[in-house]
């Protein structure tokens, strides 16, 4: 069974084929690969493996968990309550491989037209959300 440890944001997963995993939303979709193997064999980083491939696909994008902060102040009346939710990217992983499996996907993907909510991503490129900004004259 094939699984790599991935990090993401600052924070590590560990991941299988098909598996979700739950990502903040501002720390960009730029894996490191730490750790990988397929059952037999075992590549370790040092602290990262060069030349790997990930696709992910983003599934969902949300709010997270509503964080309630309060403060108070005792004897002078004061009370204040602020909440804040974190933005939250759901990615599905749908294959891991190393990097000739990837020239032979980057063909694949150049002849077909990407998909709205698909992101293929790989650790030397990274494909990233643009925006337009129309400019004001």
């Amino acid at each position: 069974m094939k699984h790599a440890i991935i990090s993401i944001g600052g924070k590590q997963f560990n991941i299988k084929e098909n598996d979700l995993i739950q990502v903040p939303e501002n720390t960009g979709l730029d894996p490191v690969v730490l750790l990988y193997t397929d059952g037999k064999t075992t590549q370790t980083g040092t602290p990262e493996i060069k030349d790997f491939h990930i696709k992910l696909d983003l599934v969902e994008e949300k709010m997270g968990k509503k964080v309630s902060v309060k403060r108070f102040k005792a004897k002078s009346r004061y009370k204040k309550n602020h909440g804040h939710r974190q933005g939250v990217v759901i990615l599905k992983v749908v294959e891991l491989g190393e990097a000739k499996k990837e020239e032979k996907v980057e063909k694949a993907e150049k002849n077909e037209k990407p998909a709205s909510k698909s992101a293929a991503v790989s650790v030397k490129k990274v494909a990233s959300k643009t925006k337009t900004v129309k400019e004001k004259k």
